[in-house]
């Protein structure tokens, strides 16, 4: 008893000493590193740079060193502007307000309707969201608007037949104001991104208090109506939602209804410390980092049906989230390749035949690398969930959507890493503006001086989840 005592203190003693290392790097202005837990340790971790540094000299020496001031050169020029974006989502966004000094642990409306699956206070900016899981139960998720993302690209002119997509960026506006008009005037985006702050049953059937509640309340025979095992049934928790309710214990166990019992519960616990630390390993489909609690993630939301993205796969209201800026990137993608794939956009060089000179058969050369790389197998028609490929469009009852040219696993892989090698391409050379942003470069890799045009695309709306 007396070393679990000291155990417990000497744990109080480093997670108090680390938050006072942690409030004196934030006074310095470093206000992008937290601290986490990952098991029995805490560790700081620099957000800017996605470092973990297990002690305090590790973290100075990380903050000294020359990856931290590179990236810093990059964040102080899109993310450290007089508007910064108000999201902490743990891997790019830091300025949200759900951070903390301390260690991270691990309807009826009077507006007018937008869509018949929403509602919409145009005074307030307030939503209604219909038939979403919350709780484990359909229910009615509200929303807050908190600003708009503006999206525009930046196009090099190669010659008059091709063009390169050089970056792609969305940057935050807030609400906006007289500044920003033009910029505000730009068509609004089909899609909006509603934002959470992470719970480890966000969006998902989450069995972790239905087996707490067994637990705590001794009905221990009901936990074979959700699949849980037993030593002689060892039938996955995870494989069914439904059991063998007509299976009586007795014929499941050849012993007494105590042992049964005492049985029953080691296996609730089991199964409750396994589901524990599936949650816990939650991962976003798009970086593949751990989401972490309490941080800022992100949904699909599609504004012309009022309905979320992944509500269009599945019946149950559940929905896929994602690290904010993640969401953010991958819409960016989505752009991106609806842009290089339509006919009237992008041109392509078909080459000629007759003979050229070495400066123009470079230049030919460049512009066939563009369209290589500009080219996808399965061209994207619209933004979707990157992890089910939902869109939000209307079903009618029970019927899923239809099948709208699935993009296969491997080249979904294929573009998700784009996204990731894209912005970290972005970091080094981002696109200079007034506003805060984060966006994705395609170095052109062309010698010359070749014509360059911004151009403004749409607005994306972001939405808040009211607690």
């Amino acid at each position: 008893m007396s070393e679990l005592v000291e155990k417990n203190s000497n744990s109080d003693l480093r997670e108090k000493a680390a938050s006072v290392t942690l409030r004196e790097v934030h006074s310095q202005g470093h206000t992008y590193v937290d601290l986490r837990n990952v098991g029995k340790r805490i560790i700081f971790c620099c957000t800017l740079c996605r470092a973990d540094c297990f002690s305090d000299s590790a973290l100075f020496d990380h903050l000294n060193g020359k990856v931290h001031a590179r990236r810093y050169a990059a964040a102080e020029v899109t993310l450290m502007g007089p508007l910064p974006w108000p999201f902490n989502d743990g891997v790019l966004f830091f300025t949200g307000n759900n951070s903390c000094d301390g260690l991270l642990t691990n309807g009826n409306s009077n507006g007018s309707m937008d869509a018949k699956n929403s509602l919409i206070d145009d005074h307030d900016q307030r939503m209604v969201i219909r038939d979403v899981l919350l709780n484990n139960e359909l229910s009615t998720l509200k929303v807050r608007f908190i600003g708009h993302g503006h999206v525009a690209v930046r196009d090099i002119e190669i010659d008059a037949c091709n063009k390169w997509l050089s970056r792609i960026w969305c940057a935050w506006l807030g609400e906006g104001d007289d500044c920003d008009k033009d910029m505000l005037s730009a068509p609004k985006s089909d899609f909006s991104i509603i934002t959470f702050s992470y719970t480890y049953d966000l969006g998902v059937i989450c069995k972790l208090k239905v087996l707490e509640n067994f637990l705590s309340s001794g009905c221990h025979s009901e936990g074979e109506d959700y699949g849980i095992s037993c030593k002689k049934r060892r039938k996955s928790f995870l494989e069914s939602d439904s059991g063998t309710s007509d299976c009586a214990p007795k014929t499941v166990v050849s012993a007494s209804d105590g042992e049964y019992d005492r049985l029953s519960t080691r296996a609730l616990r089991k199964e409750l410390r396994k589901q524990k630390q599936l949650v816990a390993e939650r991962m976003c489909d798009i970086c593949l980092q751990p989401i972490i609690l309490q941080k800022d993630v992100a949904t699909l939301f599609n504004s012309k049906t009022g309905r979320l993205a992944c509500s269009s796969r599945n019946t149950k209201g559940a929905f896929h989230v994602f690290h904010t800026s993640c969401l953010v990137h991958w819409i960016l993608l989505c752009e991106f390749e609806m842009l290089i794939n339509n006919p009237n956009g992008m041109k392509r060089n078909k080459g000629r035949k007759n003979p050229v000179s070495r400066k123009e058969y470079k230049d030919q050369r460049l512009a066939s690398q563009a369209s290589n790389w500009m080219t996808t197998e399965t061209p994207f028609s619209s933004v979707f969930c990157p992890e089910c490929q939902g869109t939000g469009v209307d079903i009618k009852g029970d019927e899923l959507e239809k099948e709208r040219c699935t993009i296969p696993l491997s080249e979904m892989f294929h573009h998700k890493m784009k996204a990731s090698e894209s912005h970290k391409a972005w970091m080094k050379g981002p696109e200079l503006l007034d506003r805060c942003s984060t966006g994705l470069h395609f170095p052109c890799g062309a010698e010359g001086d070749f014509q360059e045009i911004v151009n403004p695309l749409k607005l994306i709306r972001f939405y808040r989840a009211e607690e």
